[in-house]
């Protein structure tokens, strides 16, 4: 059932299920063997339903995984490998290998970014100290305490009302640095369905495994 088993220092015992599909069982050592069945019979269903969703996606981004295709704004776009220029057209990405890739859609994203955070401080009437593209492994943005907003360059990958809501939600943490009810009204007054666009944040999580 588990595809890694960690032992830990810690008291207590979880089960991940990755991007991919992959079952990771984190336990105390020394656990004892009736617990940790009982523990597993407790969550086997959980584990089975939570697998399943993640390997559908899998499955739905089978050509993205292997790198034939590439998500812009959400739409899906086909890599064209051992071009001499790179460049994103409507339906194609051009590009000379796998490295330059990268290199494009890390451009793409500062451009699209940075003009969608500039409108939307302006919107709001906040104003950072800088904006930053960056390369996290778990998070799509973050508002330091210094007013830094960075946005992970994999956001311009998702779709357009998504990478709108990761924007916004980072500028008004310039508003409210928490994640109080206050801060959620002034989200909801920016972006009214939030709740349905951060269940399809869910879904694009796997691109947090990309282009690394």
């Amino acid at each position: 059932m588990f595809d890694k088993i960690i032992e830990t220092n810690s008291k207590k015992i979880s089960i991940q299920i990755t991007n991919r599909g992959e079952v990771i069982l984190k336990k105390p050592k020394n656990y004892s063997q009736k617990l940790l069945e009982n523990f597993i019979e407790l969550k086997q269903k959980w584990i089975e339903e939570k697998r399943r969703k993640a390997l559908e996606l899998v499955e739905k981004y089978k050509d993205v995984i292997e790198y034939k295709t590439i998500l812009v704004l959400g739409n899906e776009n086909q890599i064209i490998y051992d071009s001499k220029c790179n460049k994103i057209s409507p339906k194609k990405m051009y590009v000379k290998n796998r490295k330059s890739l990268i290199t494009t859609i890390k451009k793409y994203a500062n451009e699209i970014i940075i003009q969608k955070a500039t409108y939307f401080s302006n919107k709001i009437g906040v104003k950072p100290l800088e904006i930053k593209i960056e390369n996290a492994k778990k998070r799509w943005g973050v508002c330091t305490s210094k007013k830094v907003i960075k946005i992970n360059f994999r956001a311009c990958m998702v779709d357009e009302k998504c990478l709108d809501y990761i924007i916004i939600h980072e500028l008004l943490h310039l508003k409210e640095f928490n994640h109080s009810k206050n801060f959620w009204l002034l989200v909801k007054k920016y972006v009214p369905n939030f709740s349905e666009i951060k269940k399809q944040l869910k879904e694009y999580g796997i691109l947090l495994d990309l282009y690394r």
